[in-house]
């Protein structure tokens, strides 16, 4: 190779010749500059001035609505009591805040939890073989304590934090009404 030189060239290792552009990597530069500081002022200009849909939502995060809205809804399958040995309750309670009244209930037994919720099954897919043992299970076993009880098996829907606080229920949905009497 001969060893001239051309303007704008660098000589790199081996031999080869690199020719730098330093107009046009300037402008790139200036150019990828200018770009961002136009980003960052409109950005925020348009995540404040923009539309917006009733929402409390915050920028950076104004338009993802990844938790914009959560359901706090549950729903359980529980026992209502309505009377106890001709006593009426009114409203009536659910089984395990008559602690006063039912040894299951002190203990806070879960497995009426899991049968209620097989009951409530159990009738919604119109099971009546399944029905009758478990209802015979929750008369003899948890509210074996009383003689006579009236009560429903229902299921609730609620938010946990406005039952917790203040006790609300937003919708009880009667599945089946009972009543036990000893033989």
């Amino acid at each position: 190779m001969s060893d001239i030189h051309v303007p704008g060239t660098a000589e790199h290792s081996g031999g080869l010749k690199v020719r730098h552009n330093t107009m046009s990597s300037l402008s790139a530069y200036r150019f990828r500059g200018l770009f961002l500081l136009i980003f960052l002022f409109l950005y925020p200009t348009l995540a404040f001035f923009g539309p917006h849909q009733e929402r409390a939502e915050f920028y950076p995060f104004f338009s993802w609505n990844l938790f914009a809205h959560s359901s706090n809804s549950k729903s359980d399958a529980v026992l209502l009591i309505h009377e106890i040995d001709g006593r009426r309750i009114d409203p009536p309670r659910t089984f395990y805040e008559l602690t006063g009244e039912f040894a299951a209930a002190r203990s806070q037994d879960i497995r009426l939890a899991k049968m209620l919720d097989n009951y409530v099954y159990a009738v919604l897919s119109n099971s009546e073989s399944g029905v009758q043992p478990m209802k015979s299970v929750i008369e003899n076993r948890f509210l074996a304590d009383k003689s006579d009880v009236r009560y429903d098996i229902a299921v609730i829907t609620y938010d946990p934090i406005e039952r917790y606080k203040m006790g609300v229920i937003n919708d009880v949905r009667v599945i089946a009404s009972n009543h036990k009497v000893a033989p």
